[in-house]
């Protein structure tokens, strides 16, 4: 947790949380319409590396117009 503001402008006594990871977003025709988190941690294991590729393969089809199962 950090004390710190936040970069965006929060109020200088509210608290943050900072975690590795990356943020996959969605859009439609410039309209955000879905995001997930995949935490990565500080030092990403093999299984990390693993769930990251299926989220990354899902957006890559969805951007397609497509839907593929795993």
């Amino acid at each position: 947790m950090d004390d710190r503001p936040c970069a965006t402008g929060c109020p200088e006594d509210e608290l943050t949380v900072s975690y590795p990871g990356i943020l996959i977003s969605s859009y439609d025709n410039g309209e955000l319409v879905e995001e997930r988190w995949i935490p990565l941690g500080a030092e990403p294991s093999e299984e990390d590396d693993e769930a990251l590729i299926d989220q990354l393969r899902e957006a890559l089809w969805w951007q397609l117009g497509d839907s593929q199962d795993s």
